[in-house]
């Protein structure tokens, strides 16, 4: 079961979801129960890039399959289609139709997408393998595919002026390359990650993403040039801006080719026998990763020694339970892994993580007996469901603080950062009328017929009170989607409207666009109680917006569908 504000998300991102991009992708192996499986080392086989004889859409070029995954080269885009099964049933179905195969099994879909690029670039494979690839699938021989020529690399032509992209790898992991012609420009090279729950870049140059329940690492890129036989390092990170990445090099000569190699660090499992969801990761200043999410199994062999909570607690029929696990940087070590939760059904959204190792989550729960603290705001469950703030040590061994947050009807949080002082802000939505505020620049629901309003609330870093408390929003249905903060302490939130009348002022659009929702970006001043700009992002169809980043200088970035 989900709260209204779940199920509408849900429902766009299903119409919505598209692939994103990868650098280096490594194979996943189908994951014992309750096992965290890592797929470091697995084989050295080379990748084998098949040629589309029928056996996929006529979209695709090229194909290739590993344990656990497919991975389709169209014109435009590459698909990876991340699965826990290696069963044919999903080889060949619809790129464009994620729909479809979300049926069953989880599993993540990622689409590498180039912005900008040559739509009619040449893709060809090269280096034959000796193998051939033969699918004797059903009873009919005439819808076998027999003899299939298999390659070791596929390369993209001049997808954009001057610059090739080649693929090549083994059947542990896939690297791409982009290879610049001299005095051909780096800056074309725009890669969009449409759909990723959480894009990060660390601080040692990392970036890292979540999706389908997995945490992927990309490696500080590689960029050389070869000199008279010598390789010489050039330097230069990523750049993010919203889900955008591009390179940025170092002094290097631009008579000469350039090579530009991101690399996948890792990419593991977390899950059971039963339904896992991911849905949350951050990553502390050593590089692990924290996932958060909900799980129906009973993962006996990973959860970790002195968890807060060892056991399942979540129902048989109907129920799940939060959890939370801490991933070293190599992706090979579970540093703890625990349960969240009540008898009923918890659902933790997001995570972040402080410069101690704490951890800080947000989600909703449906459970009277959800785990809070002495001193909590709250400790009783108001409506159907409620949102909830906790925040673990570093060990993830015991509470600091954790505490309901809602009114009388639905509740249900998906944000959360933390400022400099490690007090923490969380958005989210309400149908409550009597739900908390404090310092409010907006003291009222204002919505109808059980709609949903945003709410934001910054809670003092010990946990026991608000700093400020406030609704958003007009009356026909507000859905927050994420919140980021600057500097200066300045709130910034995004999501999807479908009111009218919703508040804006300084606006860049002031006015709805039509359509079932228009996206939203409103900012909140430092001390909650009033608004710098709010307004409209959208046009006559629907829009609704995903991510929002803050640069240095207070500028918004955002990620709309």
């Amino acid at each position: 079961m989900q709260t209204k504000s779940q199920s509408i998300r849900r429902y766009i991102m299903s119409v919505f979801t598209v692939f994103q991009i990868t650098g280096s992708f490594y194979a996943l192996g189908d994951p014992a129960p309750g096992k965290i499986q890592s797929i470091l080392g697995y084989g050295q086989t080379p990748l084998r890039f098949e040629v589309n004889s029928g056996q996929a859409e006529s979209q695709v070029r090229y194909l290739s399959r590993g344990n656990g995954y497919a991975m389709y080269f169209a014109q435009n885009e590459v698909a990876l289609i991340l699965d826990g099964s290696t069963k044919e049933s999903h080889i060949g179905r619809h790129l464009t139709s994620p729909s479809a195969l979300s049926k069953g099994k989880q599993f993540g879909i990622v689409h590498l997408q180039f912005k900008g690029a040559n739509t009619n670039a040449l893709i060809l494979a090269d280096q034959t393998l000796p193998e051939k690839v033969n699918y004797l699938i059903g009873n009919e021989p005439t819808k076998w595919h027999t003899g299939i020529s298999a390659f070791r690399r596929v390369h993209y032509f001049e997808i954009y002026p001057g610059i090739d992209l080649v693929f090549y790898g083994n059947q542990s992991h896939l690297e791409y390359d982009f290879v610049i012609s001299p005095n051909a420009s780096t800056k074309l090279i725009q890669l969009n990650l449409v759909g990723a729950e959480t894009v990060k870049i660390e601080s040692n140059g990392d970036l890292v993403f979540s999706t389908g329940g997995r945490i992927n690492r990309f490696k500080k890129p590689t960029i050389y040039q070869t000199i008279n036989g010598v390789c010489h390092d050039v330097g230069g990170r990523y750049s993010l801006k919203g889900n955008l990445v591009s390179f940025e090099t170092g002094t290097y000569d631009h008579s000469l080719p350039l090579v530009i190699d991101p690399v996948l660090s890792y990419s593991t499992f977390l899950g059971g026998a039963k339904g896992d969801v991911g849905y949350g990761i951050a990553v502390d200043s050593g590089g692990n990763a924290y996932v958060c999410g909900t799980t129906s199994s009973t993962l006996t062999g990973l959860v970790t020694p002195g968890a807060f909570q060892t056991t399942y607690n979540g129902g048989t029929s109907f129920g799940g339970d939060a959890f939370v696990a801490k991933i070293d940087r190599t992706g090979t070590n579970l540093i703890y892994f625990t349960y969240l939760g009540g008898s009923k059904y918890d659902v933790a959204d997001c995570v972040a993580v402080d410069s101690a190792g704490n951890a800080y989550l947000t989600g909703y729960t449906m459970s009277s007996d959800f785990p809070t603290s002495v001193n909590a705001i709250d400790r009783t469950l108001n409506g159907v469901t409620d949102a909830f703030v906790t925040k673990l040590n570093a060990s993830g061994s015991n509470l600091i603080f954790s505490t309901y947050l809602g009114g009388a009807s639905d509740d249900n949080a998906d944000g959360i950062v933390l400022d400099a002082l490690d007090n923490v802000y969380i958005s989210g939505e309400t149908a409550s009328y009597n739900f908390p505020t404090t310092n409010a620049v907006q003291k009222h629901l204002t919505v109808t017929n059980g709609f949903f309003e945003v709410f934001v609330s910054k809670i003092a870093s010990n946990g026991t009170s608000f700093v400020y408390s406030t609704f958003y929003g007009g009356k026909n249905g507000d859905y927050c989607q994420n919140i980021s903060i600057d500097r200066s302490n300045y709130v910034y939130i995004i999501g999807g409207t479908s009111s009218t009348n919703f508040p804006v002022t300084n606006a860049v659009q002031p006015k709805y666009g039509g359509g079932d929702y228009d996206a939203f970006v409103f900012k909140l001043g430092a001390a909650g109680t009033n608004v710098v700009y709010s307004t409209y992002l959208g046009g006559r169809s629907l829009d609704y917006g995903y991510g929002i980043d803050v640069d240095a200088n207070g500028n918004a970035y955002t990620r709309i569908l």
